[in-house]
C-alpha cells in the first residue's frame, strides 16, 4: 500500500470514529515516519481538534495492523481527558473496537504477521543492546 492510500484509509477511519462517538471530527496529520520494529504508532494532541498521528512506515505492508493501530491512536485523539490508557481511553477503545469488530488493545494488535515482525524487531534490539560494551569502573581489591 502506498502512503497516499494509507492516509485515505486512516482519514476514512477518523471520519467513522468521529461519527460513532458523536464528536467533532479531528484534523489529523498522518505521518508514516516511525522507523524500526519497536513502535506501531503515537498520537500527539496539538489542540482540542487537531492531532499528529505518527505511524510506523512498516505498517504500509500490513493493512489489518494499520487499521487496528490507527484506531488505537484515534482513541487517544478523541480521549479529551488525555488519560493515556486510563478508564476514559478504555471506554472509547471498547466502543470503537465493538463497532469495528476488533479488540483495541493497550499494546499490539491481532495481526499475527505484524506481531511476528514486531517480535523480530524487539529481539534484534535486545541483541544489539547485549553486544554493547559495559562501561564502568574496575575495582581492585
Amino acid at each position: 500500500m502506498t502512503t497516499t492510500e494509507a492516509i485515505a484509509v486512516c482519514d476514512d477511519l477518523n471520519e467513522q470514529v468521529a461519527r460513532l462517538l458523536n464528536a467533532t471530527e479531528h484534523k489529523v496529520d498522518w505521518r508514516f515516519d516511525i522507523h524500526g520494529n519497536c513502535l506501531g504508532g503515537r498520537c500527539k494532541n496539538t489542540s482540542k481538534f487537531t492531532d499528529i498521528i505518527r505511524l510506523n512506515r512498516d505498517l504500509l505492508n500490513y493493512p489489518e495492523a494499520l487499521k487496528q493501530i490507527a484506531l488505537h491512536e484515534l482513541c487517544h485523539a478523541y480521549d479529551y481527558d488525555r488519560s493515556h490508557h486510563g478508564k476514559p481511553w478504555q471506554r472509547i477503545a471498547l466502543k470503537v473496537g465493538n463497532a469495528f469488530g476488533t479488540h483495541i488493545r493497550r499494546q499490539g494488535c491481532d495481526d499475527k504477521a505484524w506481531a511476528e515482525h514486531m517480535e523480530e524487531g524487539w529481539q534484534a534490539k535486545k541483541d544489539r543492546l547485549d553486544k554493547r560494551p559495559i562501561v564502568g569502573y574496575l575495582v581492585n581489591d
